[in-house]
């Protein structure tokens, strides 16, 4: 909105679509990892569906009372601005942790979420769960390691 020129006007557009997407896509994902299969078509789909149908419904009334090209960028970037700090509000996700060998710090996220939701589980299941991941990291380090050659040794792969 305070550029001078149609390129300055470019840049800045992309850069507004580069922390959208990366945003959205962050979010979505952290949806569907943490919501049971049976509620995930709602809670992601349903909620992003209506998300982008109410703003698609506001957004020609809000460029009708604004009625300046620049303040409609601004008013549409602003919301953006949030995902320059989500990495900080947002917790990561405990299967990615998990998958990189960050078993505690998964459980410490699995127990936040444990409060957030009213729920107690036992102690004894996360014991259970940080041994079993133990013994696959052991498990995945003793195993074979694979090349992108292997994908051509299998006729069913070619």
């Amino acid at each position: 909105a305070f550029s001078t020129s149609f390129w300055q006007f470019s840049i800045c557009r992309f850069l507004v679509g580069l922390a959208f997407d990366n945003c959205f896509t962050m979010m979505y994902i952290l949806v569907l990892e943490y919501v049971g299969p049976k509620w995930r078509t709602f809670v992601a789909n349903m909620s992003i569906a209506i998300f982008f149908t109410l703003a698609s419904c506001l957004l020609p009334w809000i460029s009708y009372y604004i009625a300046d090209w620049r303040w409609i960028c601004i008013a549409t970037a602003a919301p953006l601005a949030i995902s320059i700090v989500t990495p900080w509000l947002v917790p990561e996700s405990a299967r990615w942790l998990v998958s990189q060998g960050k078993v505690d710090k998964a459980i410490i996220i699995m127990k936040k979420f444990e409060k957030i939701n009213g729920t107690q589980v036992p102690e004894k299941m996360y014991t259970e769960f940080s041994e079993s991941c133990k013994i696959l990291q052991k498990e995945e380090e003793a195993g074979k390691a694979y090349s992108v050659i292997d994908l051509f040794k299998s006729p069913r792969l070619r």
